[in-house]
């Protein structure tokens, strides 16, 4: 079991560390200077009465080439954040004269590569170095040790500055802020301003003359609210003192600067048995709200499942008024104020859990009632509809009656222009016939106009039907 636990925290300890492994070209430039020598034969003539004389003379002569010069050399290293390294010697001519150095490698998101002293990728002194910084991982998946880790857990860059504590937390009282020489007990209340619970909150005072000796734990201030943190310190030196308050939450500390003023002249110190109090207070407080949160889960629970539950909620009400008063109480130092206000706590957390233990789920009828309003508006808008069918079937009704009184009044009208056809046959008088032909003509065009007419609302009326 000991060798398990010590791979472990082995392997654990190499995965925090993030190391990289790669190869880089450095460059050497120069000029090669080459020099050759040159035996020239030069011919000198003088002429001496009419006579000429010549000497061969030899001179030497200097070729001077300068020819660029290069050298490369390839490092491998293994680098772990940030690192140094001296620019190598490079074997060369002595004709050869140096003049700068430049770094060959491939980009990367992992690492950074330059100069110290240019910090550029190329130098003119042999005596600069190569400086190599290795990319850190600050991000939610991977938080490299060096990484920047704010007190709401979020990872950034080393030089990352985190937001003030006070956008996490809100001191809403310390108390006292005058101390005696010697021991002493401050009561802290601290708000939750985060969006998320936060866990195991305990602290530390720290400054000039000042020891902390112990501190109670709050094991957890759900969002946007409050509790007490009680912690003993030790003052040593009188007079004024700025101290450091350190808040551990979630396993992250979390600062505030406060000032105490520590008296010289001894007074009547508090009884150890009344400090004593204050500390059984507030761990009898915290076992009590956790009992409370228990049961405002049960509470919704049950609520979601269907549980007659009444007017439990004004209980819940009460427990946390209950539940502030204790707080203020214990911040003031009013044992017996708090310890009273926490027997009224106790007695409405159990009148809570008397409730949820007795509620019994919804029966039919109470559904039934529950849901009488939706009823009524379902029945109102039946009685609406049947209303509304019954008031156009009267309209069809009527248009029926009266398409059937036309074609009556139709065919009694065929009927009369028939006989008086038949008595217009048997008369003689030519002029007569043709005017009352001619009237009987008018007649049927209109009544046929009539029935086209009737027939056109009868099939309105039928596609409406």
């Amino acid at each position: 079991m000991r060798w398990f636990f010590l791979i472990m925290v082995f392997l654990l300890s190499l995965a925090s560390v993030h190391a990289v492994s790669f190869s880089y070209d450095i460059t050497a430039f120069g000029v090669d200077t080459q020099i050759t020598e040159k035996e020239i034969v030069e011919e000198q003539c003088t002429s001496v009465e009419n006579a000429t004389n010549c000497i061969n003379n030899t001179k030497k002569m200097q070729d001077i080439k300068n020819i660029s010069w290069s050298s490369t050399k390839t490092i491998q290293i293994d680098c772990q954040y940030t690192c140094l390294y001296d620019v190598p010697e490079f074997i060369h001519p002595s004709t050869v004269e140096i003049s700068n150095y430049s770094i060959s490698a491939q980009d990367s998101d992992e690492y950074g590569i330059q100069f110290k002293e240019s910090k550029q990728k190329f130098t003119s002194s042999s005596k600069d170095k190569v400086s190599v910084k290795i990319k850190i991982i600050c991000s939610e998946n991977s938080c490299d040790k060096n990484c920047m880790v704010c007190p709401d857990k979020s990872c950034h860059q080393p030089d990352y500055q985190c937001p003030e504590s006070t956008q996490f937390f809100s001191l809403e009282r310390v108390d006292p802020t005058v101390l005696k020489r010697g021991t002493n007990t401050i009561t802290i209340l601290l708000r939750n301003l985060r969006l998320q619970e936060v866990t195991g909150v305990s602290g530390e005072i720290s400054g000039t003359g000042l020891k902390t000796i112990e501190s109670t734990t709050i094991s957890s201030i759900p969002s946007g609210e409050r509790d007490t943190l009680v912690i003993t310190i030790d003052a040593q030196e009188s007079g004024k003192t700025t101290a450091v308050l350190k808040l551990k939450v979630d396993n992250v500390i979390v600062n505030f600067i406060q000032t105490f003023t520590v008296e010289s002249d001894k007074k009547e110190e508090i009884p150890s048995a009344e400090k004593g109090n204050v500390t059984k207070v507030s761990e009898q407080f915290e076992k009590k709200k956790e009992e409370l949160r228990t049961l405002q889960a049960d509470y919704l629970q049950k609520k979601s499942d269907g549980y007659l539950l009444g007017d439990v909620s004004d209980t819940f009400k009460k427990a946390q008024d209950y539940a502030d008063k204790i707080q203020l109480a214990i911040v003031d130092g009013k044992v017996s104020d708090a310890e009273k206000q926490l027997i009224l706590f106790t007695s409405a957390i159990e009148d809570v859990k008397s409730y949820l233990q007795n509620a019994q789920k919804k029966s039919l009828g109470d559904k039934l009632k529950d849901n009488a309003l939706l009823i009524s508006a379902v029945v109102g808008a039946l009685v609406a509809v049947i209303g509304l069918v019954e008031k156009q079937k009267g309209k069809v009704d009527a248009l029926k009656d009266k398409i059937i009184n036309r074609k009556d009044t139709k065919n009694e009208d065929k009927k009369d222009v028939t006989s008086e056809k038949k008595d217009h046959e048997k008369s003689t008088d030519k002029k007569t016939k043709n005017d009352y032909s001619e009237k009987i003509d008018k007649k049927e065009k209109a009544d046929k106009k009539k029935e086209k007419e009737g027939d056109t609302e009868k099939k309105h009326i039928e596609k409406k039907e």
